[in-house]
């Protein structure tokens, strides 16, 4: 498994990220993870919606793996882990090149198992070992994350959702209607899509 077993699986381990989303999106109807794998999410979402497109706008993160500070970011996944892992209440979850699965037994050889601590450590050990040659020199990057790793996709998504639902749950208990407004939103890592919503960029 490359880079301690949590990279090359983005679809399938932020599966577990988003099923609570399912949960909160049929209790309320508002969506809050943004999160999409390909435009055919986007595409599907409206169809389910029948919904009449008024108003679009699209928006982009400017040098956004460049400049993502390394101690919020370990922070933002701490915080995102430790919910979903109270929320799955199992104590490992467990991967292979085949599946991923929660659990509370880690006794089989097949898989390698992650409890939520080591899992907070192992995405430590990615952020805090990134090294950069140029020339004869070798340099430990301290802001952002190279684009090029296998990891990186996943952490930037992950990162920017922690702040995503934050501000959906906020914005879903002071104005519910509002929060439904902006549950047309959606993103592809650092690209965002949003539809009859004229006050995103406020």
């Amino acid at each position: 498994m490359e880079e301690l077993g949590i990279n090359s699986r983005r679809n399938r381990n932020s599966t577990y990220v988003t099923q609570d989303r399912t949960t909160i999106r049929v209790r309320t109807g508002v969506n809050c993870m943004w999160i999409i794998n390909n435009s055919l999410d986007v595409i599907r979402v409206l169809e389910e919606k029948q919904l009449s497109l008024n108003h679009v706008s699209t928006w982009d993160f400017w040098k956004l793996y460049s400049s993502l500070p390394h101690a919020q970011l370990k922070k933002q996944l701490h915080d995102l882990l430790e919910r979903v892992f109270n929320t799955k209440e199992k104590s490992f979850i467990a991967t292979n090149n085949f599946r991923t699965f929660w659990t509370n037994d880690r006794r089989s050889t097949r898989y390698t198992y992650f409890s939520c601590r080591e899992l907070c450590l192992a995405i430590d050990f990615l952020i805090d070992n990134i090294y950069v040659r140029f020339g004869s020199s070798v340099f430990r990057q301290v802001i952002g994350i190279p684009m090029g790793t296998n990891s990186a996709p996943l952490l930037a998504d992950l990162f920017l959702h922690t702040f995503e639902y934050d501000f959906m749950v906020k914005t879903m208990k002071q104005d519910i209607t509002k929060a439904i407004q902006f549950s047309n939103t959606f993103r592809y890592i650092d690209d965002l899509f949003t539809a009859n919503n004229v006050d995103f960029g406020n």
